[in-house]
């Protein structure tokens, strides 16, 4: 048997596990989550993190069309705890992020999903101010693109039971 045949062998086992458990690809043509390309409109949160995550969501989602079918309201909470870590001023700080997230058709009004993520991340703050904020800001990005991640991964994910 060929190095090839034996390659192509493994890719067949390989892939045997995958076909018995019911695995479909989550975008795969024709499936619910990709008909959700352009046909989500997204609230606007004013605030630097709101539009910030708005551009990630619409980055995955594509901008809405005229018509698309669904409103989501996306409720964002950012709160920011800080733990002393010695005597010099030192502090760690845990930045927590919520998104509630919610599915309206836009025909009727009604709402088709709900669902609250979360997700955290964190920076060092110290004397220096400067530093202090740059940490703070690539903190706060970090966090909005890991629940934009969160979101746009739960809509796609659930689409099958109310995108219809």
């Amino acid at each position: 048997m060929s190095l090839y045949e034996r390659r192509n062998l493994l890719k067949i086992l390989a892939a045997l596990p995958l076909a018995g458990c019911g695995y479909t690809p989550l975008l795969e043509k024709g499936s619910a989550a990709r008909a959700l390309q352009r046909d989500l409109r997204f609230n606007l949160i004013e605030s630097p993190d709101g539009f910030a995550l708005l551009e990630a969501l619409e980055t995955r989602f594509g901008r809405p069309r005229e018509n698309a079918r669904f409103d989501v309201s996306v409720a964002l909470t950012i709160t920011d705890r800080a733990l002393v870590l010695n005597t010099t001023g030192l502090e760690r700080h845990t930045l927590s992020g919520k998104a509630e997230i919610r599915v309206l058709s836009r025909r009727t009004g009604d709402v088709l999903f709900h669902d609250v993520l979360r997700q955290t991340a964190g920076y060092t703050a110290s004397a220096q101010t400067l530093v202090t904020r740059a940490s703070e800001r690539a903190a706060r990005r970090r966090l909005v693109g890991l629940l934009a991640d969160a979101v746009a991964l739960r809509l796609e994910s659930t689409a099958r039971s109310w995108a219809r």
